[in-house]
This record gives C-alpha cells, sequence and structure tokens, in this order.
C-alpha cells in the first residue's frame, strides 16, 4: 500500500515577440512510503515499510524561438534520483527487492530532440537511461527481476491530421541487462521495435 506527498515548481521565460514559452525549466519531489505484508499462507510472515523519494529537474527549450526561425525545433529531456520509484515508471518497475523487500534506488533520464517539420508534422528522437543500483538488487535464476539497467533510442514521426486525428509511427531500440546473467540465465536482451499510432480525440 502506497502512501505519497509530491509537488512541482516550474519556471518559464521567452522571447518578448514570441508566441509561447521559449524556455522552460520544472522541478519536482516526491516523499512517500510502500508497505508490503506477506500472504497469510507465507511459512514466514513479515511486513516491511520502506521510504520512498524523488527528486527530478525537466526542461523544455524551442531553440527556433531563440533564433527566430519559422519551424519550431529544441530540446526537452529530464533527469531523476530516487528510490522505490516502480509504481513511476522508474527502476525499471522495480520497487522493492524480490529477495529483501528493500526499496530500489535507482537514477537515469532522457533527453529529445524535437523539429516541426511542417506547422502539423514533427520528429521525435531521443535517448533514455534507467540505471537502478546493483547493490540494492538481487539476482533470481528464471524470473524477471535482478534487472539493473535499461536504455532505448528512439524515434517517432507525428502527424497531426486535424484538432481530433492523430497518426504517428516509432521506431525504437532497446536494450535491459540483469544482474549475475551468467548464473541466473538472463543474460543481456536487446532489440528493435516498431510501432504505429492512431489516435481519435473528441470533445473541446
Amino acid at each position: 500500500m502506497p502512501t505519497f506527498c509530491q509537488t512541482t515548481f516550474c519556471a518559464a521565460w521567452r522571447n518578448r515577440d514570441a508566441i509561447g514559452w521559449t524556455l522552460e525549466v520544472g522541478l519536482s519531489g516526491m516523499v512517500g512510503q510502500l508497505r508490503r505484508t506477506a500472504l497469510p499462507d507465507d511459512p514466514a510472515p513479515r511486513r516491511v515499510v520502506a521510504d520512498v523519494w524523488l527528486v527530478a529537474v525537466d526542461y523544455q527549450v524551442n531553440l527556433a524561438r531563440f533564433f527566430g526561425f519559422e519551424r519550431d525545433f529544441g530540446l526537452k529531456g529530464e533527469l531523476y534520483a530516487g528510490q522505490g520509484l516502480g509504481n513511476y515508471s522508474g527502476g525499471i518497475l522495480q520497487s522493492l527487492d524480490a529477495v529483501t523487500w528493500k526499496a530500489i534506488r535507482t537514477k537515469g533520464g532522457w533527453i529529445e530532440g524535437f523539429v516541426y517539420l511542417t506547422p502539423t508534422v514533427h520528429s521525435h528522437t531521443g535517448i533514455f537511461i534507467d540505471n537502478p543500483d546493483d547493490n540494492d538488487i538481487t539476482a533470481l535464476a528464471n524470473t524477471l527481476f535482478g534487472r539493473t539497467y535499461n536504455s532505448a533510442i528512439y524515434s517517432t514521426l507525428i502527424w497531426d491530421v486535424d484538432k481530433a486525428w492523430r497518426v504517428a509511427f516509432e521506431a525504437i531500440y532497446r536494450k535491459p541487462e540483469y544482474k549475475d546473467p551468467t548464473a541466473t540465465g538472463r543474460l543481456p536482451n536487446e532489440g528493435f521495435g516498431f510501432h504505429t499510432q492512431l489516435q481519435w480525440a473528441f470533445g473541446n
């Protein structure tokens, strides 16, 4: 059972003649606890309360508005550190170690470049890394536990047909790694993925 408190602060700046923000920087944080209790039929019943925390900084900069170009392009990204972040897609979706039930510390981030080729067609290319602390993770054979590193490179092309319809295509290359791969049989796994999207938004 999770109990959390979080807060976010954002500052933005724009050129006097620009439409929309030129630079945005955000700072966010979260503290809380995770409670885990063994099942009633567990031969060694136990209850663990683990502290959870997160500190993150994110940014977005539209370089086109800095230099006066017509088509928007720029960078966006985030850096974070914390522990017990599986519920927030951190720690490669691992909050507590499978054996010790202690919170897993992790750090990572992502950076993305974007460019609007036309007012309705835009491309986004980036990389992300999620790097849990190996000392907090126990390797288990023949399971999905013990993930110690995850990275990916992706590129997405999006066409906003109108206010209601969007069509997109993405290519991505992922590489997760596991603790003690030889002993557990969980060798590094990697491969390409291809995704399509058809989105219909209704309402205002």
